[in-house]
């Protein structure tokens, strides 16, 4: 499943992104993006967690000020509407 954190301080790494959700989901993988044209930078990270367990740590995450930025997370529907997708294939 992936998540996706916005507003993430410019300068932020793999390494700070894994130590922001330790303890609440865990990352499997860290992609991040910035751009010149925005302030802060945003990452997908993909967790190993339910569809519960990432709605559980998301409302744990989600607002919370971390290094000078108030964080943004939300649950990629990308994924979800993939699933979807290839169940309707699969029919």
């Amino acid at each position: 499943m992936k998540i996706i954190l916005e507003d993430l301080p410019r300068d932020v790494s793999d390494d700070d992104i894994r130590e922001f959700l330790k303890g609440y989901v865990e990352v499997l993988d860290v992609e991040i993006y910035t751009s010149e044209q925005r302030d802060h930078a945003s990452a997908w990270v993909t967790i190993a967690a339910t569809h519960a367990e990432a709605h559980w740590a998301i409302g744990r995450l989600n607002g919370r000020y971390w290094r000078e930025c108030t964080v943004n997370v939300y649950i990629s529907l990308f994924r979800i509407t993939a699933d979807l997708d290839a169940r309707h294939s699969a029919k």
